[in-house]
């Protein structure tokens, strides 16, 4: 039995005319990639006109406010405890008495730290 030929090998051998395809496919891959992210940035900031211009327009407090609370949501709150709150106290009336280093004091007393043997 006889095997049929195989078609000639492309210039510059397999191995290349590959190499070639698979970067081509890439930069098509990095650019749909980027295309993709720019699309959505933009959503997103054409969203954010569109809300502004709607908000812009509410005259009632009471809708106001509620989008004021959805919108501090976001936001990070810390509740310090009592202890905290005192420690904080106790060390504002240190400074106001004058019990405080200022930064130079405490740049010369970290170097003596760090010098001490």
């Amino acid at each position: 039995m006889v095997e049929p030929e195989s078609p000639p090998a492309p210039e510059g051998g397999v191995c290349k005319s590959l190499k070639k395809l698979i970067l081509k496919i890439k930069k098509q891959k990095i650019l749909c990639r980027f295309v993709e992210i720019n699309s959505i940035v933009m959503t997103a900031i054409a969203l954010k006109k569109y809300l502004v211009s709607k908000i812009n327009l509410i005259d009632d407090d009471l809708v106001l406010e509620k989008l004021k609370k959805v919108v501090d949501k976001n936001e990070k709150v810390y509740v310090l405890s009592e202890a905290q709150l005192k420690s904080i106290e106790i060390s504002e009336q240190e400074i106001l008495r004058g019990e405080c280093f200022d930064e130079e004091e405490m740049d010369k007393k970290f170097e003596e730290w760090l010098n001490a043997e």
